[in-house]
């Protein structure tokens, strides 16, 4: 049997020029981007990465104190390694290996989607929303998030030689053996840069139900056996994660009670959503209120509207099921990251590098459906003419939002004071705008920073032992001291 299942066409060759052209010109800039954020203590000030000797590390319990990492992700740091030994400490190459991995995925995401039987226009357009969207800027321009770029980086092609080797059950035992413990290494390699690869058997169950033709249903018991070897995997790798390679050392988390996280989840997925559709208020830390009562008006209101898009997208599955696996890739993917087990951030940008891939999916359908919707009222053709008109522009829109949002992520004083603007109620950001304040050297600046993140969050030790060091400087002793105190005294380890 001829395998032609990669054989790309002209248009399709086109179509990839096309994407990366967009994707290198719309992250370019990055390059010229300082560390920040956790890059500083993840790779501007961490030795771990120097040294070749220190790789046997990566796979120790010393590790987590050597990487600066809070779960175990080794093939991150063996980047930053590579990273280190091709350009030192110049933040110019970091970021030009994120802006290549994040360009190989948008292939990928084309390659995938045209894999999944789609139109070329909907992998094209998916790609191209991928490519640019704002959301995906944070993942993009921070070095030390690059863990969100490699499990794309790692899953498309697992999720690539799945498909190939179960659109072509009469291919060679042999090669088809290979092709899955590829895809298998695929998906470790996946999961060991980041634990949100655990949703990948989510991803499949949707593909199976949403794209598996009556052929392929026929043929469960191959996607039973191939489904069953990815579980294991997981299986094993969430063994190795809560156990042997488990964080010995876990930053403490202060969480809520599990009913009041679970209340607030539709929360967090409406403001993601809303995020998407208006990606105007972008910024480093988002601060989220936990709802504690069915009564309040921000935990009803979510709950109810997401209740109505699952009710509606039950009832269009039937006969749109392949636009609904775009919706849930969204949710699924998002699981890991909904604060069911406590999480540090409760809602993050970056999360949703992953996840938006199927929303991608979702909106490239409908748009293009709308599109070639066949009418021949010569009326309407103007109104497509005015359709294509809006989505260009809605690109070029997305497009330089994404070029304005690279521009806050220049340097710490740069990104921490646009943050304190698009989110006041964030000690950290405040906390982190005086640290920058306190680098150019104006400690009055800086104290108030201080001030105010202590007023938000008064048990915020870091932030007390900044206004200690602060209190010194202007040779304030006493008040240094009681500063250091109340520090030590909310966190005796600090």
């Amino acid at each position: 049997m001829k395998d032609n299942h990669f054989v790309l066409k002209k248009l399709e060759k086109w179509h990839l020029i096309g994407i990366l052209t967009l994707t290198i010109g719309v992250y370019c800039f990055s390059l010229f981007n300082d560390f920040v954020y956790d890059d500083t203590f993840v790779v501007k000030n961490n030795l771990f990465i120097t040294d070749w000797n220190n790789l046997p590390e990566l796979f120790s319990k010393t590790y987590f104190s050597r990487s600066s990492e809070e779960s175990y992700r080794p093939i991150v740091t063996l980047t930053y390694f590579v990273d280190y030994f091709l350009w030192r400490l110049n933040p110019s190459g970091y970021h030009l290996t994120n802006i290549l991995i994040h360009s190989v995925n948008v292939v990928l995401l084309y390659l995938l989607f045209l894999s999944l039987s789609l139109d070329r226009g909907i992998a094209f357009f998916s790609a191209v929303l991928f490519a640019i969207h704002p959301v995906q800027a944070e993942a993009v321009n921070a070095i030390s998030f690059r863990e969100d770029l490699l499990v794309v980086f790692f899953l498309f092609p697992a999720f690539l030689l799945f498909l190939r080797i179960s659109k072509l059950p009469g291919i060679d035992r042999v090669k088809r053996l290979t092709l899955y413990l590829i895809s298998i290494v695929f998906y470790q390699l996946a999961l060991l840069s980041k634990e949100m690869a655990v949703t990948f058997p989510l991803f499949l169950i949707g593909y199976y139900f949403c794209f598996a033709d009556i052929k392929q249903k026929q043929e469960r018991s191959l996607f039973i056996y191939l489904f069953s070897g990815y579980v294991l995997v997981t299986m094993g790798y969430l063994f190795l994660y809560f156990g042997p390679f488990s964080n010995p050392n876990p930053t403490t988390i202060s969480a809520p009670s599990f009913f009041m996280r679970l209340l607030t989840i539709p929360k967090v997925l409406l403001h993601y959503l809303w995020l998407i559709l208006i990606p105007y208020e972008l910024n480093a830390d988002h601060v989220i209120k936990f709802s504690s009562s069915f009564s309040e008006f921000s935990a009803w209101f979510p709950m109810l509207l997401l209740f109505g898009i699952w009710v509606v997208s039950f009832m269009l599955f039937k006969r749109y099921r392949k636009e609904m696996f775009g919706l849930w890739w969204f949710f699924a993917g998002l699981l890991p990251v909904m604060n069911i087990v406590p999480i540090i951030n409760v809602m993050a940008e970056r999360y949703l590098y992953l996840p938006f891939a199927g929303l991608s999916l979702f909106f490239s359908t409908s748009l293009i459906y709308l599109y070639r919707w066949k009418v021949t009222n010569f009326s309407f053709q103007l109104v497509r003419m005015a359709f294509v008109a809006v989505v260009g522009l809605l690109v070029v829109v997305l497009a330089s939002r994404t070029v304005l949002r690279n521009l806050d992520w220049k340097d710490n004083f740069t990104l921490w004071s646009k943050t304190v603007i698009t989110s006041p109620g964030s000690d950290r950001a405040h906390n982190n705008l005086g640290i920058a304040y306190s680098e150019r050297g104006f400690l009055d600046e800086a104290m108030a920073e201080y001030r105010k993140a202590i007023k938000i969050n008064p048990n915020f030790a870091n932030a007390h032992n900044n206004l200690g060091v602060a209190y010194y400087e202007r040779g304030f002793l006493d008040k240094s001291m009681a500063e250091y105190r109340k520090a030590l005294e909310i966190n005796p380890n600090h």
